[in-house]
């Protein structure tokens, strides 16, 4: 009979290392050729963009502001200084549930604010105007016009108010 050898642990082939190595090293070169192509492309896209943004211009002299700019910011200036609480508060003092404000105009230069209201009855209309008068800071207050709006579902009175303040 002859004699059965049997080896449990067969000596490693060199050639599946080698192979797995080869193909490392291809899969390495194919991949950092991938990367440079993207990053060229990367480039050229960053090259496109800084060709078609504009370029910064070039700083103007600074020039004395005329008279026109003068008086603008002189505006400007006046209408943030102005103080608005003075009418404001005492609109909204005086105005009651019966008064609907829908319009309110105001010109600084004159200190002065045209309102357009309704209220159910005119002497809803002429309370309201009388009680601005008594606010602190107003000047005036004048009841200009006022007129039924007969196509309303309730028909209320449309009135016009111009209110003048005090600085």
């Amino acid at each position: 009979m002859k004699r059965l050898d049997l080896d449990f642990h067969p000596q490693p082939s060199r050639f599946w290392p080698a192979l797995l190595l080869l193909a490392g090293v291809v899969a390495g070169a194919w991949t950092g050729q991938v990367w440079l192509a993207e990053r060229e492309r990367h480039t050229g896209f960053a090259r496109t963009i800084a060709e078609l943004q504009p370029t910064p211009a070039t700083p103007r002299a600074t020039r004395a502001p005329d008279s026109a700019d003068r008086v603008a910011q002189t505006r400007v200036a006046a209408q943030l200084a102005a103080s608005w609480e003075t009418p404001l508060d005492a609109i909204a003092v005086a105005r009651g549930k019966a008064i609907a404000l829908l319009s309110l105009d105001a010109k600084l230069d004159k200190r002065q604010i045209k309102l357009i209201a309704e209220a159910r009855q005119l002497a809803d209309a002429v309370a309201f105007v009388e009680a601005l008068q008594s606010q602190p800071g107003i000047r005036s207050a004048a009841l200009t016009q006022h007129e039924l709006q007969q196509e309303a579902r309730d028909k209320p009175v449309r009135f016009y108010v111009t209110l003048e303040w005090r600085p």
